[in-house]
Formats: structure tokens, C-alpha cells, sequence
């Protein structure tokens, strides 16, 4: 088992940044020495957690890793780097060098994954959900980077995961990649175990409903507690007005299912072409509460 002083914990500063502290005795962080990030410097224990050095942001690389920079080393892209049992911050080098990379289980509360697209404003709920997630006390982090390894690893280590990007009935689609139903039946059996709250929103992830070959049923079948996706192709400004909705009726302590029947009625309420998301399904618990 691990000892106290090698593990560590991440205390939200707001904006995406964090203290890393030991859990040892919760008295010190690691801190860039001096503030001043260059190649080699050296990272330290500091009680001084306002530092510039002291605050860390925790990037989702292509690999599914994550890069963890100090807001003094933004600027230059310095991330933490751990070689020959020395640690400091360096130039970060994206996947050709794993020495700054790391992997961090459970790392946040809640990942939003916005996939750009021309023409849709896939990341437009974002603010307004983050508002929610945050009422119900989960720390939320948005990203608009993913390949399939990295999809998986959020999904896997956040309780809640939320999507915004086109989707087919077996995948939802990435940056120059897709994360398919062959992906999630690759994972270890129960992988999906701690995660409370899938969301797709994206077309077609739930088609077939019940029994069907699709994404939202593979997700369900890894462990995801609840997980919610479209039978249909759906419009992305209506998806946005639903998944607001949706994420506020949960703040209000609205179970799953009652949360996507009262989304549908808001969204009815301000959407004037033909409705959509109507189409939602539930795999897993619908009955689940998130507050």
C-alpha cells in the first residue's frame, strides 16, 4: 500500500487551478521554486499555497495522461517532470517525453468535452452546466481536445462526464478520432463502476433504445450508473437548450428520468422547430439523484 506522504490531494482554487497537497499532513504543496518556471527548476514543498508556483492546471493530453502546469510556467508551457527521482518543471514535450506526463485517478468531479465543429456551438452549455454541477458541489473541467484513450480515461476517472459533439449509434465522434462501443467493451469489466452520470449529447448514441448494439447500452453495461443519449439525430442549438435544462432540473433534486421529462417540456417552451430530444433514454438507473 501506498504511505501517506506518497499520496496527494487536489484542493480547488477556481479557474481550473489547483493546490497539490500531501496528504501526509495537508500542511504543504508542491511549489515551483522562487515562482520563476525555466527548464530544471526545481519543484519543492511550500506553505505558501497564494503562490504563483503553487498553483497547478491539469491539461488531458492526447494519450489520455495528463499535464500539470504551474500558473507561473503557463506562458512557456512548462509542466511538472519527474526524472531520475529529481522533480522540476520543463518545457512541455506532448507525447514524446512521458516523464511530465501523469496519470490521476479521479481527478475531477466532472469533465466536459466540447468537440469544435464549424457550424456548432458544441461547448455552448458548458458555463451554464458547469453553474449547476458546481451548485451540487462537483468541480467541473472543460475540454475541447480528445483522442479515444483519453475519452475513455475521462469517463472512467470523473463522476460525472458530459459531451457535446456529433455521435452515430456506436460512437461519438472526436477530434480526428471516434470513441465506439469497441472501445468501451475493451475496458476491464466494471471499469465504468465510479462513474454516477453519463451524458451524450450527440445524434443517434442511444438508437435501437433497450437491447440495442449502441453507446449509451455499452456504457451502462461497464458500470456508468446512469447513462443518457438520443435515439435520433438531433439539432445541436435544441440539444443545448435541453442539456441545460436537464442539468438544472438535476440541481433541483430532480432524478434522472424526471430531470429529462421536465427538459423536455423547457425546451418545448423555446425551441420552434420540430422537437428532438424528446428522443432521450435512460440506461442504468433512472431513478438516480445527483444533489
Amino acid at each position: 500500500a501506498l504511505r501517506s506522504y506518497e499520496n496527494w490531494y487536489f484542493k480547488p482554487l477556481g479557474k481550473g487551478y489547483y493546490n497539490i497537497l500531501s496528504s501526509a499532513d495537508g500542511e504543504y504543496c508542491l511549489s515551483v521554486q522562487n515562482n520563476n518556471a525555466y527548464n530544471g527548476a526545481l519543484v519543492v514543498l511550500s506553505e505558501d499555497f497564494d503562490a504563483m508556483g503553487s498553483q497547478w492546471k491539469f491539461m488531458l493530453t492526447s494519450g489520455g495522461a495528463y499535464k500539470l502546469t504551474p500558473r507561473c510556467g503557463a506562458v512557456g508551457d512548462y509542466a511538472l517532470r519527474a526524472l531520475d527521482a529529481i522533480v522540476t518543471v520543463q518545457r512541455y514535450t506532448d507525447d514524446t517525453d512521458y516523464s511530465d506526463e501523469w496519470y490521476i485517478p479521479g481527478l475531477t468531479d466532472a469533465f466536459l468535452l466540447g468537440i469544435p465543429e464549424p457550424g456548432h456551438a458544441h461547448a455552448e452549455p458548458f458555463s451554464t452546466v458547469s453553474g449547476y454541477l458546481n451548485a451540487m458541489g462537483y468541480a467541473t473541467n472543460q475540454y475541447d481536445f480528445a483522442n479515444a484513450q483519453g475519452c475513455m480515461a475521462a469517463i472512467m476517472n470523473s463522476t460525472i462526464f458530459f459531451s457535446r459533439s456529433h455521435g452515430g449509434q456506436t460512437s461519438i465522434q472526436l477530434n480526428d478520432s471516434y470513441m465506439s462501443v469497441a472501445n468501451i467493451n475493451y475496458l476491464p469489466a466494471g471499469a465504468l463502476s465510479d462513474t454516477k452520470l453519463v451524458v451524450y449529447g450527440a445524434c443517434d448514441t442511444a438508437a435501437g433504445g433497450a437491447g440495442a448494439t449502441n453507446l449509451v447500452n455499452a456504457t451502462a453495461a461497464q458500470g456508468a450508473r446512469s447513462v443518457v443519449g438520443f435515439k435520433v439525430s438531433v439539432y445541436c442549438s435544441e440539444t443545448n437548450i435541453w442539456t441545460k435544462a436537464f442539468f438544472d432540473q438535476l440541481a433541483a433534486g430532480k432524478t434522472i428520468e424526471q430531470a429529462c421529462l421536465q427538459a423536455d417540456i423547457l425546451t418545448a417552451q423555446s425551441w420552434s422547430l420540430d422537437i428532438t430530444t424528446d428522443s432521450w433514454y435512460i440506461a442504468g438507473s433512472s431513478t438516480q439523484v445527483l444533489t
